[in-house]
C-alpha cells in the first residue's frame, strides 16, 4: 500500500511539473514570513516574475502559480497572492518523492501538514492553524510506520498529554504539559518494560517527590524536592544505601555522606 501511495504522488509529482505555472532556477529558496526569497535567481533560464531586493535575497512579489528548482534539484509547486503564499504548497525531493506537503493561507500555515522522507516514508504529520501548531503532532519511525511521539499543541505550545515510544511499540514516556511547560508526574520506562523514573514538575522544575530506577527496578536514588531545594539519596543494586545529601538551588550542598555496596560509611 505504501508502494502504491509513494507512485501516485510520484506520478502527481510529474504531471504538476508539466502543467503548473512559471519556472522559477535558483541556487536556492527558503521561505521567511509566508513570502518566498531566491537566492541568486537565475534569470536567464527562469520565466519572468516580479521580485524585489530584501534580507540579501530576491524576495518573488505578485500573485503566480510557481515551480521553483534550486541547485540541488528540490523542487516547490505552490502558489502566490500579492507576495504571500497562498494555497496547496507541495515541496519535492531531487528525486521526485514528496518531502513536505500542506498548505498557506495569506502567508501562513493552515491545516494538516505531512513531511516524508527521501526514501518516501511518512516520518511527521501536523496540524496548524493562523501559523502555529495547533492539534494533534505526531512523529513517526519511519521504517515501520510506528508512532514515537504523540501530542497536542494549543497555539504553538504543547499541552496536555504527551507520549513517546520505543521503534517496538513500548511506551518511553509520558507525562503532561501545560503552556509549554511540563506540569505533573512524567514516568518513563526501560524498553524491556520497567520503569526508570517517575518526575514530579511545576513549569520544568523538578518540584515534590523524584524516582529513577535501575533496569532491573531496584531504586537508582530518590529525593524530595521544593524549587531546586531538597534532599537525596542514592543506591546500590542490592538496595544498600550508596550515598545522601542535600541539594539547594540546584547545586550539592553540606555534608554528603558516602557508602559501599555493604552499606558502611565510607566518608
Amino acid at each position: 500500500m505504501k508502494k502504491i501511495e509513494s507512485l501516485l504522488i510520484t506520478l502527481m509529482f510529474f504531471l504538476s511539473l508539466a502543467v503548473y505555472g512559471k519556472n522559477i532556477n535558483a541556487e536556492n529558496y527558503r521561505i521567511n514570513d509566508g513570502k518566498i526569497e531566491l537566492l541568486n535567481y537565475d534569470r536567464g533560464i527562469s520565466d519572468n516574475v516580479s521580485v524585489k531586493r530584501a534580507n540579501g535575497a530576491e524576495v518573488i512579489t505578485g500573485s503566480e502559480d510557481l515551480r521553483i528548482t534550486d541547485g540541488g534539484g528540490r523542487i516547490l509547486v505552490t502558489k502566490i497572492s500579492k507576495g504571500l503564499i497562498d494555497g496547496k504548497y507541495d515541496e519535492y525531493y531531487a528525486n521526485g518523492n514528496m518531502f513536505m506537503t500542506g498548505k498557506y493561507v495569506d502567508g501562513k500555515k493552515e491545516g494538516e501538514w505531512k513531511t516524508y522522507t527521501e526514501e518516501g516514508y511518512l516520518w511527521k504529520k501536523h496540524t496548524y492553524r493562523n501559523g502555529q501548531l495547533n492539534g494533534k503532532f505526531v512523529n513517526y519511525y519511519t521504517k515501520t510506520g510506528v508512532e514515537e511521539t504523540v501530542g497536542n499543541y494549543v497555539n504553538g505550545k504543547k499541552s496536555g498529554n504527551w507520549n513517546s515510544y520505543y521503534s517496538s511499540g513500548r511506551k518511553k514516556l509520558s507525562g503532561d504539559y501545560s503552556n509549554g511547560h511540563r506540569q505533573g508526574v512524567f514516568t518513563e520506562w526501560y524498553e524491556n518494560g520497567q520503569k526508570k523514573s517517575v518526575i514530579n514538575y511545576s513549569y520544568d522544575i523538578v518540584n515534590g517527590k523524584m524516582t529513577v530506577y535501575y533496569d532491573n527496578g531496584s531504586i537508582f536514588y530518590e529525593g524530595n524536592m521544593n524549587d531546586k531545594d531538597g534532599t537525596v539519596k542514592g543506591y546500590n543494586q542490592n538496595g544498600t544505601l550508596k550515598f545522601e545529601g542535600r541539594i539547594e538551588k540546584g547545586r550539592k550542598v553540606g555534608n554528603w555522606k558516602y557508602y559501599d555496596e555493604m552499606g558502611n560509611l565510607i566518608r
